[in-house]
């Protein structure tokens, strides 16, 4: 009898299921979404998570130019974690080959249908959780650094969700950040500019706004991005991505000038924990933000950390912070001493070394010390 029951319930699973690829009822449509969520998708979900893990510990910034909004931006970041995305891309499309609903319900005859009955008849996808596979494989294909092919995705998702504006936005949002990471920034400006016509919907929020926030840091156009930049740095979830992020609006506050802000933003970012490289640029960053006429305690703090045996890798930044601070009084043969130094004890090669020789070699050269220019501008 117990066997007897077991084949009885399989044949009537493989029965529903059969029913189920061939119509479009309240109750087929909850069994594949349920079946979507909890099978090949929720694999796809746990690989994009691993992946962003990975690419959130491995990634590299040069903290020397203002940081990327999206860590995929650095190129030494692209193949990080990327694995993963194939994985989440494939587990994504599986789900949408295997759950789809394209078939509409069926009507009674002689029935008047709402408008919201029409405008449900009219969606050309009736599976309510699909919506989540196509954001999630566009996602993944942007955190491998394919941005046409992720701009295809949302162009596709936003067709296919027209009829659903919260939806629609989503995907209109991304793709617009696919646009900007390829440049085309005409482009994303009309998409954006269409989103803002509609009232943005609370779930659709907060891609608008790092769509947003990306579209202005990409064209350095720094007091615009601002405001977008705070509430992107406000949802960021704690650890890395609120330090990066953190470190990120320090930096945009310095370009426009706002150094009493910029000091607090870093300050957020150390309040992170972050890992050693972001934390100590962050507090040769606040140096330089430091209020006028703090010289003393700024060459203070300096000293104090030249002198610390974590910073001995990173001696050519903190030397060339302090002749900043030189060049600022102006006080120019202690500025080309502390430059100099910074030049001797440098461990590495990198970007922080030869913006510290251009910087020199500019001082030289104005100085009509020739030699010792060509000298600092051939090592750069």
């Amino acid at each position: 009898m117990k066997i007897l029951r077991y084949i009885f319930a399989f044949l009537l699973i493989t029965s529903f299921s059969s029913c189920a690829t061939q119509k479009n009822t309240s109750t087929t449509r909850w069994w594949k979404s349920f079946k979507s969520r909890y099978n090949t998708y929720f694999n796809g979900h746990q690989a994009y998570i691993e992946g962003m893990k990975a690419k959130t510990e491995g990634n590299k910034d040069n903290f020397t130019e203002t940081l990327p909004l999206m860590m995929v931006s650095n190129k030494s970041s692209k193949e990080i974690g990327k694995s993963n995305f194939e994985t989440t891309i494939l587990k994504c499309e599986k789900t949408i080959k295997l759950y789809s609903i394209k078939t509409k319900p069926e009507m009674k005859r002689g029935k008047r249908l709402t408008p919201a009955e029409k405008a449900f008849r009219n969606r050309r996808e009736f599976n309510p959780f699909l919506k989540n596979a196509w954001i999630l494989m566009g996602k993944a294909q942007m955190e491998q650094g394919d941005f046409i092919e992720a701009a295809s995705t949302f162009a596709y998702a936003e067709r296919l969700y027209r009829d659903q504006p919260q939806i629609a936005n989503i995907a209109r949002s991304l793709l617009a950040l696919c646009y900007t990471e390829l440049e085309w920034y005409y482009d994303a400006e009309d998409i954006l500019r269409k989103i803002r016509r509609d009232s943005i919907s609370h779930a659709a929020r907060r891609p608008f706004n790092t769509a947003m926030t990306n579209f202005y840091l990409r064209q350095k156009q720094w007091k615009e991005a601002l405001p977008y930049l705070i509430q992107e740095v406000d949802n960021l979830p704690h650890g890395i991505p609120k330090a990066r992020g953190a470190f990120l609006l320090g930096q945009v506050y310095q370009t426009l000038g706002m150094k009493k802000e910029a000091y607090k933003a870093l300050q957020k970012c150390l309040n992170q924990s972050p890992p050693y490289e972001t934390r100590f640029n962050a507090q040769i960053l606040q140096t330089e933000v430091m209020p006028a006429g703090d010289n003393k305690k700024k060459l203070s703090k300096l000293y104090r950390m030249a002198k610390q045996t974590n910073n001995q890798d990173y001696l050519d930044r903190v030397y060339y912070a302090i002749g900043n601070i030189y060049m600022a009084v102006p006080d120019t043969a202690k500025a080309i001493e502390a430059y100099e130094t910074g030049n001797k004890k440098a461990k590495q090669s990198g970007p922080a070394k030869a913006i510290l020789m251009l910087k020199l070699g500019d001082i030289y050269w104005a100085k009509e010390r020739f030699k010792d220019a060509q000298r600092c501008y051939s090592e750069a």
